[in-house]
C-alpha cells in the first residue's frame, strides 16, 4: 500500500532545502525513465489532517456522482450563472456530453467537456470535482497559512500543523494500465476562464472510476493508496501553525499575497489589514 511521504519542517529556509530533494529525485528519476517525468505541483491545506478532497467530495454521496449527472447539473444552470455574471461558454449539450463519455478511456483521460466554464465554477464557489493545484510551491504556502491568518485575526488557538503538498503525475514509466479505477489526470494551465486562473499558476486534477460501465468521479485519496509507486507520487511538508506570520511575511516580500492572488478589492483590504496590525 502506497503511503504519503511526509516531510516535518518549520522555516522557509527548511522548505526550500527539501524543494531542491525533490528536484533531485525528479532529474534522478529522468535520467532513469524512458518516459516524461511530471513537473511538480504544490497544493497548500491549512488542517494537516484534512484530505485531498475536492468539494464535490464534499457534497455528494460517499459512492461518487457519475460524470453525467454533474454535468447535467452545470449545463441546468448556466443560463442563470450567464445571466448574472454577463459571461459565456459555448459548451456541449448533454447528449453530445453523453456521446462523449462512451469514447472516454479511463487509462488516459481526456481534457473534460466544458474545461473553461468547469474552472470558472471551481474558482468561485460551485461544488467542483477539479482539485486545485498550483506550479508554485510558494503561492501553495500562502495558501495553506492564509486562513490561518484570517482565523487568528478571531483569537483561534495557535496549534497543530498546516500541510503543503508536492505532487509526481508521471515518474518517466509510464502509469500502470492493469487496474486504471479510480484513476487521476493532471489538466492546464491555457484555459480561458477567470484570471486569478493564472495569478495562482492554477493546475487541476481530476480522479475517476468506473463502475458498471459508468463513469463517476472518484476519490483522490483513494487512487493515491490502491495506486503503485511509478505514478502519482506524493509528498507532505508538515509546518507548525505558529510560523505562520513569518511565512506569511516572507511570501509577502515576494509580491504573494490575498489581493496578487485574487485582485478583488475584498482580498486588497485583507492583505492591507494583515500588514497593518500583524506583519
Amino acid at each position: 500500500m502506497k503511503k504519503t511521504e511526509d516531510i516535518e519542517i518549520e522555516s522557509m529556509s527548511d522548505f526550500e532545502i527539501e524543494l531542491k530533494k525533490l528536484e533531485e529525485k525528479r532529474a534522478q528519476l529522468k535520467r532513469e525513465g524512458t518516459g516524461n517525468v511530471s513537473n511538480f505541483l504544490f497544493r497548500g491545506q491549512s488542517e494537516q489532517e484534512s484530505k485531498l478532497e475536492t468539494t464535490l467530495d464534499r457534497y455528494a454521496d460517499k459512492g461518487g456522482m457519475s460524470m453525467s449527472e454533474y454535468y447535467g447539473r452545470i449545463l441546468h444552470y448556466k443560463p442563470q450563472i450567464e445571466t448574472l455574471t454577463g459571461e459565456k461558454w459555448d459548451i456541449p449539450s448533454l447528449e453530445e456530453y453523453t456521446a462523449w463519455l462512451e469514447t472516454l478511456d479511463v487509462r488516459k483521460i481526456q481534457k473534460p467537456q466544458a474545461y473553461d466554464y468547469m474552472a470558472y465554477l471551481r474558482h468561485h464557489g460551485f461544488p467542483s470535482p477539479l482539485l486545485d493545484w498550483t506550479n508554485s510551491p510558494y503561492i501553495a504556502a500562502f495558501f495553506a497559512f492564509d486562513e490561518l491568518a484570517e482565523s487568528e485575526a478571531a483569537g483561534s488557538e495557535d496549534t497543530g500543523h498546516v500541510a503543503i503538498y508536492a505532487y509526481l503525475e508521471f515518474t518517466g514509466r509510464g502509469k500502470s494500465t492493469l487496474n486504471p479505477s479510480p484513476w487521476i489526470a493532471t489538466f492546464g494551465p491555457n484555459v480561458k476562464t477567470h484570471r486569478r486562473h493564472f495569478l495562482q499558476q492554477s493546475r487541476y486534477t481530476v480522479c475517476v472510476r468506473i463502475k458498471e460501465k459508468e463513469a463517476l468521479y472518484a476519490s483522490h485519496e483513494d487512487a493515491i493508496i490502491s495506486g503503485e509507486e511509478r505514478q502519482d507520487r506524493i509528498w507532505k511538508f508538515i509546518i507548525p501553525k505558529k510560523e505562520r506570520l513569518l511565512w506569511l511575511k516572507k511570501l509577502y516580500s515576494m509580491n504573494i499575497s490575498a489581493y496578487s492572488l485574487f485582485g478583488s478589492e475584498e482580498s486588497l483590504m485583507r492583505t492591507i489589514a494583515l500588514r497593518a496590525f500583524k506583519l
